[in-house]
């Protein structure tokens, strides 16, 4: 006859936890039911988890007799099983991002697949929402969700895919742009070393991961003295980088002449840790907020991209050249014809001379780039 149904809870970071914990057929069960759970809710919840597991045995799709480990797969088993090798035979290019991916629906589905519902996935969303994640950011990761949930359908490890039943939440084009005022107030308030990473986003249109990754060996020179960023070949097919960037004056500063530049390695070696430099970024543009109400409104760093690409196209940058810098997939057709002649290089160095005098003018700063440290706070 099997044991007294019963649970116990722990307290944990995401809240009070409830497990069930209940001894039949040689071994403990003892799987999740909750968080912060009423009694009788916790009553019903064992009840219907000793249900399942008894049904689960029977069907033959759980070890007994003093096993340790359910025969149903995690969701990270499942992806190193299945999603991994499936991307691999493929051929696609970009695998971090599904293990990024997998990074953060891992540690929110730790248990076998057949414990992941409709509710829960709804969970998480919500819990992701709350983390400020982007709505693109949501999709893509319930996306590698369905996938690997498919593919253990597909092999008879689960019986459907929650995922299936999901309305995703709206992907929103950001339009944002830095305006001339939120520039020069941002110069203002920032320290050196921050404000020579705002102004490498707004005169080389990377983002963020990709400025501070940035190494003094990326730099070169030209025979005719001309500097270049070659800033390397990105892993993803959607976020690519230009093959290389001309710097002109303020980028040359921003890289170069801002302060002591390492020999070799990371130039902003301040900032090895992405987060830091987000909460550096976010204290920022909170200040500056607060000092002036009517600006500085839901601005990211992501939109001095934005910001780089709509100025080249005002300053009448064709727009083949600024699809090369923005590093954006050129069209299939004209990107056929594209190719770095000395002529398209000497247009990318224009466009960069073009950039660099509307931050001239922005600033109105008319003395060398150097000079501009003067204007900003140590």
């Amino acid at each position: 006859m099997a044991a007294k149904i019963g649970y116990r809870d722990r307290k944990q970071k995401r809240g009070l936890a409830t497990n069930l914990e209940w001894f039949h057929a040689g071994r403990k069960w003892r799987p999740l039911l909750g968080y912060d759970l009423a009694d009788e809710e916790k009553a019903l919840r064992a009840a219907e988890a000793v249900k399942k597991i008894l049904e689960a045995i029977k069907r033959g799709e759980i070890e007994v007799g003093g096993g340790t480990t359910s025969r149903v797969l995690t969701l990270e088993q499942a992806a190193q099983k299945w999603l991994y090798p499936t991307l691999e035979r493929l051929n696609r290019r970009d695998q971090k991002r599904p293990k990024q991916a997998m990074e953060h629906l891992a540690k929110f589905f730790p248990g076998p697949m057949d414990e992941i519902g409709l509710e829960s996935v709804h969970l998480y969303i919500a819990k992701r929402q709350a983390q400020k994640a982007a709505g693109g950011t949501i999709r893509r990761e319930v996306g590698v969700l369905s996938r690997v949930c498919s593919l253990a359908k597909g092999h008879k490890a689960i019986p459907s895919n929650p995922c299936d039943e999901i309305e995703l939440p709206e992907e929103v084009v950001r339009e944002r742009i830095v305006t001339p005022e939120e520039i020069m107030i941002m110069r203002d308030e920032s320290k050196r070393e921050l404000w020579r990473v705002i102004v490498s986003a707004l005169t080389l249109g990377l983002r963020r991961s990709k400025i501070l990754s940035i190494e003094t060996s990326s730099i070169k020179r030209d025979k005719n003295g001309q500097r270049w960023l070659e800033p390397g070949v990105s892993a993803s097919k959607l976020k690519r980088n230009p093959p290389r960037i001309a710097l002109g004056k303020w980028s040359t500063w921003a890289l170069l002449e801002g302060g002591v530049v390492p020999i070799s390695g990371k130039i902003y070696r301040r900032w090895a840790q992405s987060r830091a430099f987000s909460q550096s970024f976010e204290r920022l543009i909170a200040r500056c907020h607060k000092k002036h109400p009517s600006l500085f409104d839901d601005l990211h760093f992501h939109d001095f991209k934005h910001t780089f690409s709509s100025v080249l196209s005002g300053l009448g940058v064709p727009y083949l050249v600024i699809q090369y810098m923005s590093g954006h997939k050129v069209r299939d057709t004209t990107g056929r014809y594209l190719h770095e002649t000395p002529e398209f290089l000497a247009q990318l160095v224009d466009a960069s001379s073009r950039l660099n005098a509307w931050l001239d003018d922005v600033l109105a700063e008319k003395q060398t780039g150097a000079s501009a440290t003067h204007a900003v706070n140590d």
